[in-house]
């Protein structure tokens, strides 16, 4: 966890983003679900149906467990087509459990990322060593390699109509005057999110053009943020201004190619959709859907339970946890 420290003077930096000699770089690693069904069986007290009787076809209060970047892939899914999705759903005990996977066209880009995009990656990740700290008292130590497999991760708990959602998601940093010793929960504190831009695509009311507005909204809206943190940077990686752009004027920009109703609509209907089709449990099969952009449809199949199946994410090891815990 770390904390955000405004510059002195935000319309007058020089941060060289390009400073990474000593940099740990992110090592990618598909865990699939592991992470957040690890935390969940940690913390089945403060999830658990609480009525007994109820309890008999349901364990948990969400309807929907994942990672916060499913919802977000969903979200923008109106407005980007480009590379499809694939996500599985297994259900257990009356909770559908979702997990996103990278389609071939994804994994194509990821593996074939262009020098430039890339290096901007890397800038993004810097930018946040500028911008964080240990602890609120003292400023950001740019002595100390920058690692950029450390993540600082929150679940959040939410609901879409009638839908309770359970999901984690990873936060830059929070901004507060006091040190947390435990955990965020019932506490006062404001989450951040930081971002850098080429400053030319940044307009004078200080908002994003074009599409690049909704994957901020869509991130920030789910983890409850309202404030994300820009640096305004020149095609070297020189942040110069640091503009801070709250996340509700997004949704409201008349230029926006886009409707953030229409991306909650979509949201909706597709786990309606899900929770109609997914009716076996997980050890009687598992659901694979699959959007395909060019054909606009989504296609849905039904695959038996396989441990070798590179689709099989709920674990055994966390079924065995709720079942130990439960009965």
């Amino acid at each position: 966890m770390k904390y955000y420290k405004k510059p002195k003077n935000s319309e007058k930096v020089r941060f060289n983003l390009n400073d990474n000699k000593n940099t740990i770089f992110k090592v990618y690693e598909n865990r699939k679900l592991d992470f957040m069904l690890r935390w969940v069986s940690e913390n089945f007290d403060r999830l658990k149906v609480h009525d007994p009787e109820k309890r008999k076809d349901r364990w948990l209060e969400a309807d929907f467990v994942t990672y916060r970047g499913t919802f977000k892939t969903l979200l923008s899914t109106p407005y980007d087509t480009s590379d499809g999705f694939i996500i599985c759903a297994s259900k257990f005990k009356g909770t559908i459990y979702l997990c996103a996977f990278d389609t071939p066209i994804k994994l194509s880009k990821s593996i074939n990322l262009p020098p430039d995009l890339e290096k901007c990656t890397q800038w993004g990740h810097k930018f946040e060593q500028y911008m964080l700290s240990d602890n609120p008292n003292t400023q950001p130590n740019l002595s100390i390699p920058f690692n950029e497999n450390e993540e600082f991760c929150c679940i959040f708990k939410s609901k879409l109509g009638e839908k309770k959602l359970l999901y984690g998601g990873q936060i830059d940093g929070i901004s507060s005057q006091q040190q947390i010793q435990d955990t965020l929960a019932e506490k006062e504190v404001k989450l951040i999110e930081l971002k850098t831009s080429y400053f030319k695509s940044i307009t004078h009311d200080n908002l994003p053009y074009g599409k690049k507005g909704i994957f901020w909204w869509c991130q920030s809206y789910l983890s409850g943020i309202d404030t994300i943190v820009v640096g305004l940077r020149n095609v070297s990686g020189i942040v110069t201004k640091i503009k801070e752009i709250e996340v509700g004027k997004l949704t409201n920009n008349s230029m926006n190619p886009w409707n953030h109703k229409r991306c909650l609509g979509f949201l909706n209907g597709f786990l309606n959709h899900v929770k109609n089709i997914v009716v076996e449990d997980y050890d009687k099969c598992f659901y694979k859907f699959t959007y395909q952009p060019h054909r606009k449809i989504i296609e849905v199949n039904e695959e038996k339970p396989d441990p070798k199946s590179e689709y099989t994410f709920l674990n055994s090891s966390y079924i065995n946890k709720a079942k130990e815990y439960f009965e």
